[in-house]
Protein backbone atom coordinates (compact mmCIF):
# COMPACT_ATOMS: atom_id res chain seq x y z
CA UNK A 1 0.00 0.00 0.00
CA UNK A 2 0.99 3.68 -1.15
CA UNK A 3 2.00 5.31 2.34
CA UNK A 4 3.38 8.79 1.22
CA UNK A 5 4.34 10.36 -1.80
CA UNK A 6 6.85 13.05 -1.19
CA UNK A 7 7.69 15.76 -4.65
CA UNK A 8 10.51 18.49 -4.61
CA UNK A 9 10.82 20.87 -7.81
CA UNK A 10 8.47 19.17 -9.89
CA UNK A 11 6.56 21.46 -12.65
CA UNK A 12 4.91 23.91 -10.16
CA UNK A 13 5.84 22.00 -6.92
CA UNK A 14 8.40 23.34 -4.43
CA UNK A 15 7.92 20.81 -1.79
CA UNK A 16 5.18 18.39 -1.41
CA UNK A 17 4.36 15.78 0.84
CA UNK A 18 1.29 13.71 0.40
CA UNK A 19 -0.44 10.60 2.86
CA UNK A 20 -2.29 8.13 2.40
CA UNK A 21 -4.77 5.91 4.45
CA UNK A 22 -5.89 2.39 4.40
CA UNK A 23 -8.70 1.82 1.64
CA UNK A 24 -10.00 4.10 -1.51
CA UNK A 25 -7.60 7.12 -1.70
CA UNK A 26 -8.98 9.57 -4.48
CA UNK A 27 -7.69 12.75 -5.70
CA UNK A 28 -10.23 15.39 -6.83
CA UNK A 29 -10.59 19.28 -7.37
CA UNK A 30 -10.79 22.07 -10.06
CA UNK A 31 -8.91 22.04 -13.28
CA UNK A 32 -5.31 23.25 -12.81
CA UNK A 33 -5.08 22.32 -8.91
CA UNK A 34 -2.41 20.17 -9.46
CA UNK A 35 -3.66 16.40 -9.40
CA UNK A 36 -2.05 15.54 -13.04
CA UNK A 37 1.46 16.47 -11.22
CA UNK A 38 0.71 14.45 -8.39
CA UNK A 39 -0.20 11.57 -10.47
CA UNK A 40 2.81 12.11 -12.69
CA UNK A 41 4.86 11.98 -9.93
CA UNK A 42 3.64 8.77 -8.56
CA UNK A 43 4.25 7.40 -12.48
CA UNK A 44 7.77 8.79 -11.85
CA UNK A 45 8.53 6.91 -8.81
CA UNK A 46 7.14 3.99 -10.43
CA UNK A 47 9.65 4.00 -13.43
CA UNK A 48 7.55 5.66 -16.12
CA UNK A 49 9.62 8.16 -18.70
CA UNK A 50 11.24 11.55 -17.21
CA UNK A 51 11.93 14.48 -19.49
CA UNK A 52 13.52 17.22 -18.03
CA UNK A 53 10.76 20.17 -18.56
CA UNK A 54 9.20 18.57 -16.11
CA UNK A 55 11.96 20.41 -13.52
CA UNK A 56 10.49 23.20 -11.93
CA UNK A 57 11.69 26.83 -13.58
CA UNK A 58 15.17 27.71 -11.72
CA UNK A 59 15.97 24.57 -10.75
CA UNK A 60 18.78 22.07 -11.09
CA UNK A 61 16.79 18.94 -10.21
CA UNK A 62 13.64 17.42 -9.21
CA UNK A 63 12.87 14.57 -7.37
CA UNK A 64 10.28 12.39 -6.30
CA UNK A 65 9.85 9.89 -3.19
CA UNK A 66 7.31 7.10 -2.87
CA UNK A 67 6.73 4.77 0.67
CA UNK A 68 5.17 1.43 0.15
CA UNK A 69 4.00 -0.70 2.84
CA UNK A 70 3.61 -4.14 0.71
CA UNK A 71 1.00 -6.61 1.52
CA UNK A 72 2.76 -9.13 -0.17
CA UNK A 73 6.67 -9.22 -1.27
CA UNK A 74 6.24 -12.70 -3.25
CA UNK A 75 5.56 -10.73 -6.71
CA UNK A 76 9.00 -8.48 -6.57
CA UNK A 77 11.74 -9.91 -8.52
CA UNK A 78 15.09 -10.76 -5.58
CA UNK A 79 17.92 -8.04 -6.43
CA UNK A 80 19.21 -8.02 -3.48
CA UNK A 81 17.55 -5.36 -1.28
CA UNK A 82 16.01 -5.61 2.05
CA UNK A 83 12.48 -5.30 1.99
CA UNK A 84 11.61 -5.93 5.41
CA UNK A 85 11.08 -2.13 6.65
CA UNK A 86 8.89 -1.33 3.61
CA UNK A 87 9.58 0.04 0.30
CA UNK A 88 10.89 3.31 -0.71
CA UNK A 89 11.13 4.18 -4.47
CA UNK A 90 12.85 7.35 -5.33
CA UNK A 91 13.86 8.94 -8.72
CA UNK A 92 16.29 11.82 -9.60
CA UNK A 93 15.68 14.13 -12.57
CA UNK A 94 18.69 16.62 -13.68
CA UNK A 95 18.23 19.58 -15.70
CA UNK A 96 20.85 17.90 -17.99
CA UNK A 97 18.28 15.23 -18.63
CA UNK A 98 19.97 12.71 -16.41
CA UNK A 99 17.81 10.37 -14.26
CA UNK A 100 18.44 8.08 -11.50
CA UNK A 101 16.37 5.27 -9.62
CA UNK A 102 17.09 3.89 -6.14
CA UNK A 103 14.80 1.21 -4.30
CA UNK A 104 15.58 1.74 -0.21
CA UNK A 105 18.38 4.02 -1.10
CA UNK A 106 20.48 1.48 -3.48
CA UNK A 107 21.03 2.96 -7.00
CA UNK A 108 18.85 0.94 -9.29
CA UNK A 109 18.36 0.82 -13.12
CA UNK A 110 15.04 2.36 -14.85
CA UNK A 111 13.97 -0.93 -15.59
CA UNK A 112 14.51 -2.34 -12.26
CA UNK A 113 11.98 0.41 -11.03
CA UNK A 114 9.96 -0.19 -13.48
CA UNK A 115 9.29 -3.57 -12.41
CA UNK A 116 8.66 -3.08 -8.63
CA UNK A 117 6.44 -0.08 -9.75
CA UNK A 118 4.17 -2.28 -12.32
CA UNK A 119 2.83 -4.55 -9.16
CA UNK A 120 2.41 -2.07 -6.72
CA UNK A 121 -0.13 0.89 -8.24
CA UNK A 122 -3.19 0.76 -10.54
CA UNK A 123 -3.98 4.35 -11.21
CA UNK A 124 -7.40 4.91 -12.51
CA UNK A 125 -7.93 7.84 -14.61
CA UNK A 126 -9.92 8.77 -17.88
CA UNK A 127 -7.40 7.87 -20.01
CA UNK A 128 -4.47 6.00 -18.27
CA UNK A 129 -3.48 2.33 -18.96
CA UNK A 130 -5.30 -0.23 -16.55
CA UNK A 131 -3.00 -3.37 -15.08
CA UNK A 132 -6.58 -5.30 -15.14
CA UNK A 133 -5.81 -5.42 -19.17
CA UNK A 134 -2.57 -7.04 -19.00
CA UNK A 135 -3.11 -10.83 -19.32
CA UNK A 136 -0.05 -11.95 -17.02
CA UNK A 137 -1.76 -9.75 -14.70
CA UNK A 138 -4.84 -11.55 -14.81
CA UNK A 139 -2.97 -14.74 -14.32
CA UNK A 140 -1.57 -13.80 -10.88
CA UNK A 141 -4.39 -12.40 -9.66
CA UNK A 142 -6.22 -15.46 -10.59
CA UNK A 143 -3.61 -18.25 -9.25
CA UNK A 144 -2.93 -15.60 -6.19
CA UNK A 145 -6.79 -16.09 -5.62
CA UNK A 146 -6.63 -19.53 -5.96
CA UNK A 147 -3.24 -19.51 -3.63
CA UNK A 148 -1.93 -21.54 -6.89
CA UNK A 149 1.10 -19.99 -6.41
CA UNK A 150 3.48 -22.91 -6.10
CA UNK A 151 1.57 -24.97 -8.41
CA UNK A 152 2.45 -22.37 -10.94
CA UNK A 153 6.06 -22.06 -10.51
CA UNK A 154 6.08 -25.99 -11.19
CA UNK A 155 4.14 -26.03 -13.96
CA UNK A 156 6.39 -23.07 -15.56
CA UNK A 157 9.47 -25.14 -14.47
CA UNK A 158 7.76 -28.13 -16.37
CA UNK A 159 7.03 -25.98 -19.40
CA UNK A 160 9.97 -24.81 -19.88
CA UNK A 161 11.73 -28.31 -19.31
CA UNK A 162 9.52 -29.63 -21.73
CA UNK A 163 10.32 -26.50 -24.63
CA UNK A 164 14.12 -27.44 -24.18
CA UNK A 165 13.40 -31.23 -24.41
CA UNK A 166 11.97 -30.61 -27.70
CA UNK A 167 14.10 -27.89 -29.27
CA UNK A 168 16.67 -30.63 -28.35
CA UNK A 169 15.02 -33.36 -30.03
CA UNK A 170 14.83 -30.94 -33.63
CA UNK A 171 18.24 -30.26 -33.95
Amino acid sequence: MLKELKIKNLAIIDNLSVRFDKGLNILSGETGAGKSIIVDALGLALGNRAQSDLIKSGEKEASVQAYFEPDDYSSFPDIGIDLSDGLVLRRTISSGGKSRAYINDTMVTLQTLSEFGKSLVDVHSQHEHQSLVRPEKQRTLLDSHGKLQTERERWSRFSERHRRLRMNSIT
